[in-house]
C-alpha cells in the first residue's frame, strides 16, 4: 500500500517519474547505416522518420522507441519487442511482425495492408485506433495490453473481455458494459465510465485516478491496491466489493454504496463520504484523516485501528459498529447513531454528543469527561468503570444504565444539577 499523503500534497502531482532506459548507441548507428540489428537494444530510441525498409530487427527491443513516421515496408520483426513504441504514422506494409509485442504501442495512422504478416490482436486493435468500433464484436476479445487511449467506446459491450495491462487513458466508455472483463494493470487515467456496468470486474492494481464513475456499477469487483485518488464515484454501486489497499485520496463518493465492502487499509484521505451506505463495510486500519462522514452509514462495520483524527461525523449511523479503543476527543457526533456499538475505553473526552444514541452501548472504561451528553439516549447503556468528571447529561435519558466505579465529579446530572465532588 502506498503511503497516506500529508497535509499540503498537491494531489495532481501524483506522478512519478521512472528511469527511462537509454538505447545502445553503438546499435542506433549500425541499424541506421546496415539496417541490419538482429537482436540489437534499442529501448527508447529515436528513429522518427527513418529509413527502415527491408531492415533486419528480428528479436530487436525496441520497447518505448520512436518510430512515428519511419518507413519500415518489409522489414523484418519476428519476436521483435515493440512494447511502447510509438508507430504512429510509420509505415508497415509488407513488414513480418509474427510473435511481435505490440503491448500499448501506438498503432494511430499506422499503414499496414494484406501485405503485413500480424496477428489478429494487433490488427484488431490497430482497426480500433484507425476506424473505431462499428461492425465489431468486441465481447471476450484478447486487447491485453492494447493502446486505445482516448477511443470513443461509448455504450460499447466489452463483457467479457481482456483488458489487462491496456491503456485507456481518456477514453469515453459511458455506458459500457464492461461486465466480467479483466481490467487488472489497465491504465483509465481521466477516462469516463459514468453509468457503465462494471460488476465482477478485475480491476486489481489499475490506475483510475480521476476516471468518472458517477452511478456505475461495479457490484462484486475487485479494486484491491487500485489507484482512485480524486476519482469520481457520486452514486455508484461498490457493494461487495474489495477494496483493500486502494488509493482514495480526495475521491468523491456522496450518495455511493459501499454495503459489505472490504476497505481493509485503503487510504481515504480528504475523501468525501457523505450519505455513503457503508453497511457491514470493514474499514479495519483505513486511513480516514480528513475524510466527509456526515450523514453516512456505518453500522455493523469495522473500524479497528482507523485513525478518525478530522473526520466529519455528524448523524452518522454507527449502529453496531465496532468503535473500542478510538479517539473521538473533541469530535462533533452530534445526532449520530451510536446504539450497541462496541465503544471500550474510547476516548470522548470534551466530544458533542448532544442528541446522540447509544442505547446498548458497551461504554465500560470509557473517556466522557467534559463531554456533551444533552439530550443523549444512554437507555441500557454499560458505562462500567466510565469516566463521567464534568460531562454534561441535562436531558439525557438513563434508565436501565448499568453503573459501576464511575466518576461523576462535576458531571451535570439529566435534571440539571451538577454532582458535587
Amino acid at each position: 500500500m502506498q503511503p497516506a499523503l500529508k497535509h499540503g500534497t498537491v494531489l495532481l502531482g501524483l506522478l512519478y517519474a521512472a528511469p527511462i532506459l537509454a538505447a545502445n548507441l553503438d546499435d542506433v548507428q549500425q541499424l541506421k547505416e546496415t539496417r541490419q540489428c538482429s537482436g540489437c537494444d534499442l529501448q527508447n530510441a529515436d528513429l522518427t522518420t527513418v529509413y527502415l525498409q527491408q531492415a533486419n530487427l528480428g528479436g530487436a527491443d525496441l520497447s518505448g522507441a520512436n518510430l512515428n513516421g519511419a518507413d519500415l515496408r518489409g522489414a523484418y520483426l519476428l519476436q521483435a519487442n515493440l512494447q511502447g513504441a510509438d508507430l504512429r504514422n510509420a509505415d508497415l506494409r509488407g513488414a513480418n511482425l509474427t510473435q511481435a509485442d505490440l503491448s500499448r504501442a501506438q498503432l494511430r495512422n499506422t499503414q499496414i495492408d494484406d501485405t503485413t504478416v500480424l496477428s489478429d490482436k494487433w490488427a484488431l486493435v490497430h482497426t480500433l485506433n484507425n476506424r473505431g468500433t462499428d461492425g465489431l464484436v468486441l465481447t471476450e476479445v484478447d486487447l491485453a495490453g492494447a493502446y486505445l487511449n482516448e477511443l470513443d467506446l461509448t455504450t460499447v459491450d466489452l463483457s467479457g473481455t481482456d483488458l489487462s495491462g491496456a491503456t485507456l487513458e481518456g477514453a469515453n466508455l459511458r455506458g459500457s458494459n464492461l461486465n466480467d472483463s479483466n481490467l487488472a494493470n489497465s491504465s483509465l487515467f481521466i477516462a469516463n465510465l459514468a453509468d457503465a456496468q462494471l460488476t465482477n470486474v478485475n480491476l486489481i492494481e489499475a490506475d483510475l485516478r480521476a476516471v468518472n464513475f458517477v452511478n456505475a456499477d461495479l457490484t462484486g469487483s475487485n479494486l484491491t491496491d487500485a489507484d482512485l485518488a480524486i476519482a469520481r464515484l457520486e452514486g455508484a454501486n461498490l457493494s461487495d466489493v474489495a477494496l483493500s489497499g486502494s488509493r482514495l485520496e480526495a475521491a468523491l463518493l456522496p450518495n455511493a454504496t459501499l454495503e459489505n465492502t472490504d476497505l481493509t487499509e485503503a487510504d481515504l484521505f480528504l475523501s468525501d463520504l457523505q450519505n455513503v451506505n457503508l453497511m457491514s463495510a470493514v474499514l479495519d486500519g483505513a486511513n480516514l484523516t480528513g475524510a466527509n462522514l456526515t450523514n453516512s452509514t456505518i453500522s455493523l462495520g469495522s473500524l479497528r485501528g482507523v485513525d478518525l483524527a478530522g473526520v466529519a461525523t455528524r448523524n452518522v449511523d454507527l449502529q453496531g459498529a465496532d468503535l473500542s479503543r478510538q479517539d473521538f476527543s473533541n469530535a462533533d457526533l452530534r445526532g449520530s447513531n451510536l446504539s450497541q456499538a462496541d465503544l471500550r475505553f474510547t476516548d470522548f473526552s470534551n466530544a458533542n454528543l448532544s442528541g446522540v444514541d447509544l442505547s446498548s452501548a458497551d461504554l465500560r472504561g470509557a473517556n466522557l469527561s467534559q463531554a456533551n451528553l444533552t439530550e443523549a439516549n444512554l437507555t441500557g447503556a454499560d458505562v462500567s468503570r466510565a469516566n463521567l468528571a464534568g460531562t454534561n447529561l441535562t436531558g439525557a435519558t438513563l434508565s436501565g444504565l448499568t453503573l459501576e466505579a464511575n466518576d461523576f465529579c462535576g458531571a451535570i446530572m439529566p435534571n440539571g444539577q451538577e454532582r458535587i465532588c
